[in-house]
């Protein structure tokens, strides 16, 4: 994306509103259950998608609902999130769990803690459209993944439609920040410009549409 910093920049890193994020931890499982209708459909198919794939990374994790789903079947899930609070949330989470292959820790998307060719699989879920660099967090996903790696992402596009805005001005009120209104189009050319190839791409429709896709390294 224009504008964005590259990864290894010495200008400090910005925040992205993680005061809200914060806050939110106390309920966020609470609200997802009841209002996050969604959620358990786009653990399924992000399930189906990655397989039985060995070492997954979930940026932007929050308290671990998809990275604790990912776990069931993958070999290693890491879950990585800028809020400390949404983490202790997550560690909680997984203790309940009972999944010994899953861990959590507080990092930021634009600069992994993770080397080079580490995972089979990075996976970022509503993530993009509330972060202020998304190019740069792209490029740092395609740092840490294998050359046979796969990235999913899926992120609600708020420029999608009248409607869509509406919802985005409202949500406002509560401190919800979202930086970036994507639409299909942008997000799926925000994928392209930071060295993706779109394997597949849908968007599921509603108030918020949701665009969802499958890329890996571009050669």
């Amino acid at each position: 994306m224009k504008g964005d910093a590259r990864v290894g920049d010495e200008e400090s890193l910005p925040t992205d509103n993680v005061a809200f994020w914060n806050r939110l931890a106390r309920i966020y499982d609470w609200s997802v259950s009841h209002f996050g209708r969604g959620y358990g459909e786009l653990a399924d198919k992000i399930l189906a998608d990655l397989g039985l794939a060995d070492r997954v990374l979930e940026v932007g994790t929050g308290t671990g609902i998809i990275a604790l789903a990912l776990a069931k079947s993958a070999g290693t899930v890491v879950g990585v999130d800028l809020s400390p609070r949404m983490i202790a949330v997550a560690q909680k989470n997984a203790v309940r769990s009972s999944l010994k292959n899953v861990s959590f820790e507080v990092g930021s998307a634009y600069e992994l803690h993770a080397g080079a060719d580490t995972f089979d699989a990075v996976v970022m879920s509503n993530l993009l459209h509330v972060i202020e660099r998304p190019g740069r967090a792209l490029l740092d996903a395609r740092r840490v993944l294998k050359k046979e790696g796969r990235l999913i992402a899926a992120t609600y596009c708020h420029g999608h439609g009248l409607m869509a805005r509406c919802v985005t001005a409202s949500m406002r009120l509560s401190g919800f920040k979202v930086y970036h209104r994507f639409n299909t189009e942008s997000f799926r050319a925000l994928l392209i410009s930071s060295g993706f190839e779109v394997l597949s791409f849908e968007a599921f429709p509603g108030m918020m549409p949701l665009a969802y896709a499958l890329a890996r390294t571009a050669e």
